[in-house]
């Protein structure tokens, strides 16, 4: 599968940027989440919006529990639980672990450890695009 980066604006740099974003679903007891993921091959750990495991019924209770960081000194707690994924477009589904977190910068953000695992992923900056295999 092929997909062309997204061009989103960025306000507090007032500017656009191109992106490589796919379109991905969660499934969970309630219901299921259709939204935007950011592909990072800097990211280790998948990360989501914690809303986005309450809006599909998702229980965290159990979840293993971390502190991250990102580029800046600050922590998040990070509550992560294997979770089935799928890329709109693509039959296969895949078992990844994702880490929710409260007050998320970004939707949804799909990391090395279970997603880049499971797909081999070339990134076409000169053509604007990512090859999903």
């Amino acid at each position: 599968m092929i997909v062309s980066y997204k061009k989103v604006y960025i306000p507090s740099y007032n500017l656009s940027v191109l992106r490589p974003i796919v379109r991905v679903a969660i499934a969970g007891p309630k219901q299921q989440w259709i939204g935007e993921a950011l592909l990072d091959t800097g990211a280790d750990r998948s990360l989501f919006d914690i809303e986005v495991a309450r809006d599909v019924g998702l229980d965290l209770s159990n979840a293993s529990r971390q502190r991250f960081g990102g580029i800046g000194k600050d922590q998040v707690q990070v509550y992560t639980i294997d979770v089935g994924l799928g890329i709109i477009g693509m039959k296969e589904k895949v078992k990844i672990p994702i880490g929710f977190m409260e007050n998320a910068n970004i939707r949804a953000l799909l990391g090395q450890e279970g997603f880049f695992d499971a797909f081999k992923i070339t990134f076409d900056r000169r053509r604007d695009s990512i090859e999903i295999k």
